[in-house]
């Protein structure tokens, strides 16, 4: 199924949203099953920022902003080191500065927001050793159901 997610659209003009929508599902689909070869039913790291990093050069810019954040979901499961091979800051850096400037800024948010300590703080299940899922707070523990109104 991931498979026809990372193939690019048969259409050669296809709504941004499609794009972004795409790459949204993808950055749930990293948080949740996780990256091989951690993560045996986890994504393919190559074809996931490849075609990243090819819908960063979109115009649109919510699909840019999609594709910085799934490069992000990666970073915050494997760290910068294992993401080298697929993505270099550096030659990133020496092209287009501005670009090299905008992944930064998702990798200092993420490690701003406590995700970013380096592969292993997050489980293939989305969730990080303390429980939280994400950016989202821990799941709180509901009133008691009381007896008042019913069958008696």
């Amino acid at each position: 199924a991931t498979r026809h997610v990372l193939r690019p659209p048969a259409k050669k003009t296809v709504p941004p949203r499609v794009l972004s929508s795409r790459l949204q599902l993808l950055t749930t689909l990293v948080a949740e099953v996780g990256l091989q070869p951690d993560s045996p039913q986890g994504l393919s790291m190559d074809p996931l920022l490849k075609l990243a990093m090819d819908w960063f050069g979109n115009s649109n810019a919510d699909v840019r902003d999609s594709a910085v954040k799934l490069v992000g979901a990666c970073y915050l499961l494997v760290g910068l080191e294992r993401l080298k091979p697929h993505f270099d800051l550096e030659k990133m850096r020496e092209a287009r500065a501005v670009h090299a400037e905008i992944f930064e800024a998702e990798f200092e948010r993420i490690g701003a927001a406590g995700g970013g300590q380096g592969p292993g703080r997050r489980h293939a299940g989305g969730t990080s050793p303390s429980g939280g899922w994400g950016d989202m707070p821990a799941p709180q523990v509901p009133p008691p159901r009381g007896g008042g109104g019913g069958g008696g």
